[in-house]
C-alpha cells in the first residue's frame, strides 16, 4: 500500500457486517478512534459478496445463521425496494450498498462521540 506503520489500521470481516454487539469490531473502533486518534474511517468492499448472497437465501446455514441474520434484517427492512428489483445481480448489489450504509450509521456515532 505504500504506507508506514501506524498509517493504516485494518479490520476485516465476512460480508462487511458490523454490529453494535460485536465486541471485536467495537473494540477495534474504540482503539482506533480513542487511542490511535485516527482521522478517517473507510468502509471498503466490493460487489459479489458471497456472504450477502448466502444471506439472500432462506436456507438454514447452521452456524452461519446468526451472522447472516444481520444481512437478512437489512433485506427485511428494505424488502419493498429490493423485491422491486427483478435482476438478481442488481438486487444483490443494492443489498450490499444498503449494508454499507448501515455500517456508516454504526461507525459515525463512535467517531463523532470521540470528538467531544
Amino acid at each position: 500500500m505504500g504506507t508506514e506503520p501506524r498509517e493504516v489500521f485494518v479490520r476485516r470481516n465476512i460480508a462487511y457486517i458490523l454490529t453494535s454487539i460485536d465486541l471485536n469490531v467495537m473494540s477495534v473502533l474504540n482503539y482506533a478512534i480513542r487511542h490511535l486518534k485516527i482521522k478517517s474511517i473507510v468502509v471498503c468492499g466490493h460487489y459479489s459478496f458471497g456472504g450477502v448472497e448466502a444471506g439472500m437465501k432462506p436456507a438454514d446455514l447452521g452456524i452461519l445463521n446468526p451472522w447472516l441474520r444481520n444481512i437478512r434484517d437489512i433485506y427485511r427492512i428494505h424488502k419493498n425496494e429490493l423485491n422491486a428489483i427483478k435482476d438478481e445481480k442488481k438486487k444483490h448489489n443494492r443489498l450490499i450498498e444498503l449494508g454499507v450504509n448501515c455500517c456508516f450509521f454504526l461507525i459515525a456515532p463512535c467517531y463523532f462521540k470521540s470528538q467531544y
